[in-house]
């Protein structure tokens, strides 16, 4: 998380944007940690199944259910640490300010598609709540419970990427010192 937001020029924007990065690092950090969780609960149960102890029936749904939050919510905090999947075939080759650019179209894409999701998935969310639709596994959890997760990580997407959006276009000299400063704050990433 930066601390450039303090004192700025432009210090509403910039502290909002600080604030969505805090949302986004503690949804990725409950992320995570229940991908941790997950891991020991399936272990569990696979020796139990295995060696006749509890076995809950319900671990490929519940796995379901995490990884989808998992993930959901974590694209928010990939996004303010600048690494989410892009093609750079292109950006070796052009000048600094076509590549400043073409980052920005892909940010205004990227926001645009993360807006559409999340306002299809509430959508889904509320119909399957509406009309009371339950999963088909053994927990019959009402289907719009996770739905309503997974539309809430699209939603913070979204929120990251207007406000990215907004910083890039009014202030990129400061998105550039928050991410510097973000990127080396972020555990460390190896490539394979």
């Amino acid at each position: 998380m930066s601390s450039y937001a303090k004192g700025s020029r432009d210090g509403t924007l910039m502290q909002v944007f600080v604030a969505m990065e805090r949302v986004s690092v503690a949804m990725a950090v409950i992320g995570g940690g229940l991908l941790t969780v997950l891991a020991f609960f399936i272990t569990a149960d696979v020796l139990g199944r295995g060696y006749g102890g509890f076995y809950s029936g319900a671990t490929d749904e519940i796995a379901g259910y995490v990884m989808c939050l998992a993930i959901t919510w974590s694209l928010a905090y990939t996004l303010t640490i600048d690494k989410h999947v892009r093609v750079d075939l292109l950006l070796g080759v052009v000048g600094p300010k076509v590549r400043r650019l073409l980052d920005w179209v892909a940010l205004a894409l990227l926001t645009t598609f993360a807006i559409m999701l999340a306002y299809n998935c509430w959508g889904l969310a509320f119909d399957s709540l509406a009309i009371g639709s339950k999963s088909p596994g053994v927990l019959q959890t009402p289907i719009g419970v996770p739905q309503s997760a997974m539309a809430f990580g699209f939603t913070a997407l979204a929120l990251q990427g207007v406000m990215t959006l907004l910083i890039a276009t009014f202030n990129p000299a400061g998105l550039e010192k928050i991410r510097a400063a973000d990127t080396a704050a972020a555990p460390a990433q190896f490539d394979v």
